[in-house]
């Protein structure tokens, strides 16, 4: 197992407390206010809490994560996450700072003060809403603190390695030693038995309907106890991964995933895959109104959902959202900034070459595979139908006009041209790699109308891959566990046969390794653009066999984008796909038959990681400044 060699300070008194607009009407609380929590006030205890939650979601780069890997570049020069992605970050330009440890810290006093009042809160409590009450808030209460540090530990770790594990009320300035990424990797593996122990058994699934649900206050961020199980079998896989692939922990990680799919699936939970139906579109809708034309599906509608759409997109497969106003939707993500400049967007964050080429076909197999019928020509056509809910590709159909990022010009009237702002090479806010996101922006509406109103953290498909991943791990495709009847291979088939797609091919069921890569290549393709990737890569990097050739490729192959001759004329090189025509869903179907010649990836930046077989980045400068404790990490 590698060992990551880095330079580690921290300076607590440098460390800000970032103000933020939330339902409540409150600022972030000052540290010193964790000491006077009043332990008989459930609106006081709330509201620390709610101090603590808030922006726990990153909202700055939640859409950006994928940025610093393979699969998707920053094309914006302004925002750190292209210097990571690039390789360039450096202690005194590390790109966009994720060392933070005010979370943390209130966290550990939250903690701290729980565990001194306990018994007055168990007295309010149980006169209140009884034993029941107690049994689930007297564990949710301090499920919300350790979800947020241990979400905090287990970011800081994969993205910068060894760092402080700080777990007790630490004077602010202090000088904090490093710990080893053993002790990290322990500390969470301990919170992750306490999220799928403790915090399964003891919080309901539909805390709602419940008598005492008025011991369980409305939050916009607040953690149920499905979000803290796949934030605990995240930090298992990561353990998995430290400890050599111990089949132990693999074991214990498809049992406990085994048992959450069979209550998912014996209707014990409010929580089901979605239904398949190749009647309507590429996925069943839920809702059915002009927004048909453009091809819209719970899938893709998902990610920039507001209103009606918030309740109907993806129905029942996210587990943990997270919600947000308008403000902070404009100043921290600024969904207009993912569209395509002719719609008056900056292409600030877009896919690339990788991404594309992991959608497998249609018929399930990847595109390298002989028989799966690829062809380099129509490089676009009969893909697994995620890739159309999830890529905007040359000359697929966007807002009533083809996506044109190929063309330097636009046919404008008789005889006459325009120059296209979507060309590949023609300003800063053009895609560079030809390819930008659907996922995430709404063809209803231009860039400067974009909006979010909620962000899927984790949704119930992750759990079926950890689950595949883990059985295969133990016993290979067929494996089963967790008491769940099917085999790791049809736990994959069931998130295709929701999006209509082929099943994984016999050969790679045959192949532990191959399936197990072909697991990994589904996680691609069911979380691009949601900030998965990352967190993959820095586990794979700890698999000397297995892991560190995927790393090595994602940081050490440039940044590829398409490019391509058009075959033919008119009505393919029209401005509107067809004259006096209006897009119907069949129409969705024809976009991907498209003829390209000379077709091919062609680089677009060069990566310099120091260590491309090492998923890991430089901690800031102004950490090593601060402190007066820094060392040398062996």
């Amino acid at each position: 197992m590698k060992k990551f060699e880095s330079y580690i300070i921290i300076g607590l008194a440098a460390l800000a407390l970032s103000s933020c607009d939330r339902f409540l009407s409150t600022e972030p609380l000052d540290m010193k206010a964790y000491d006077a929590i009043d332990w008989t006030d459930q609106g006081n205890i709330d509201e620390h809490l709610y101090d603590i939650l808030d922006d726990w979601v990153d909202l700055r780069s939640y859409f950006y994560m994928d940025a610093l890997t393979d699969i998707a570049y920053c094309n914006d020069a302004t925002l750190g996450f292209r210097t990571i992605g690039l390789g360039y970050a450096t202690p005194v330009n590390p790109g966009y700072n994720f060392y933070d440890y005010s979370k943390i810290i209130k966290c550990n006093r939250f903690l701290k003060e729980f565990d001194a009042n306990k018994e007055v809160l168990k007295e309010w409590v149980l006169e209140k809403y009884g034993t029941a009450g107690w049994n689930f808030r007297s564990c949710d209460i301090p499920l919300q603190a350790r979800f947020v540090r241990a979400w905090c530990y287990l970011k800081m770790l994969c993205l910068y390695g060894e760092v402080p594990l700080i777990l007790e009320d630490t004077p602010e300035g202090a000088a904090v030693p490093v710990a080893s990424r053993k002790e990290i990797v322990d500390f969470l593996v301990e919170e992750a038995d306490f999220f799928l122990g403790e915090a399964w058994n003891r919080i309901p699934n539909n805390w709602r309907n419940t008598t005492y649900k008025d011991a369980f206050p409305y939050h916009r961020g607040w953690v149920n106890k499905f979000g803290a199980a796949v934030l605990g079998l995240r930090i298992m896989m990561y353990a998995a991964a430290y400890y050599d692939n111990d089949t132990q922990i693999w074991k214990k990680i498809a049992d406990f995933a085994g048992k959450v799919l069979t209550e998912v699936e014996s209707s014990r939970t409010e929580y089901s895959l979605q239904e398949y139906n190749n009647s309507t579109d590429l996925f069943k809708d839920v809702y059915v109104d002009a927004h048909d034309k453009y091809g819209l599906s719970w899938y893709q509608g998902a990610f920039y959902n507001n209103g009606k759409y918030a309740q109907a997109a993806m129905g029942n497969e996210v587990l943990q959202e997270y919600a947000l106003t308008p403000k902070e939707c404009a100043s921290k993500i600024n969904p207009g900034a993912f569209y395509p400049a002719s719609d008056g967007g900056a292409s600030a964050c877009v896919p690339t070459q990788r991404l594309q080429e992991a959608f497998a076909m249609a018929n399930g197999l990847p595109i390298y595979n002989p028989l799966s019928g690829f062809d380099p020509m129509h490089p676009f056509k009969d893909r697994d139908p995620r890739f159309y809910e999830t890529v905007l590709f040359p000359f697929s159909i966007w807002r009533d006009v083809w996506y044109r990022p190929l063309d330097r010009y636009l046919p404008s009237g008789e005889d006459a041209f325009v120059e296209n702002p979507d060309y590949c090479l023609y300003s800063a806010k053009s895609s560079k790699t030809s390819f930008g996101w659907r996922k995430f922006i709404d063809p209803t509406v231009l860039a400067k109308d974009a909006t979010i109103s909620r962000i899927p953290v984790f949704r119930l498909p992750e759990i079926y891959l950890i689950y595949a991943e883990a059985c295969a791990w133990i016993s290979g495709a067929s494996g089963t566990a967790g008491g769940y009847s099917t085999g790791a291979a049809e736990a994959v088939d069931k998130l295709r046969d929701r999006v209509g797609c082929g099943h994984v091919g016999e050969d790679y069921k045959a192949d532990k390794k191959k399936f197990i890569s072909c697991v990994r290549e589904e996680r691609i393709m069911e979380f691009a653009g949601e900030g998965l990737r990352w967190f993959d890569l820095a586990r794979y990097s700890l698999e000397d066999e297995t892991g560190v050739p995927i790393v090595a490729s994602a940081l050490s192959e440039p940044v590829c984008g398409f490019r391509g001759d058009l075959v033919g004329n008119v009505p393919k090189r029209s401005r509107t796909p067809w004259p006096e025509h209006e897009i119907t869903g069949d129409d969705w179907w024809i976009q991907g038959d498209v003829e390209f010649v000379n077709y091919g990836p062609i680089p677009v930046e060069e990566k310099h990681f120091p260590d491309p077989t090492f998923f890991s980045i430089p901690i800031p400068q102004a950490a090593y400044d601060a402190n007066p404790a820094l060392y040398d990490v062996d």
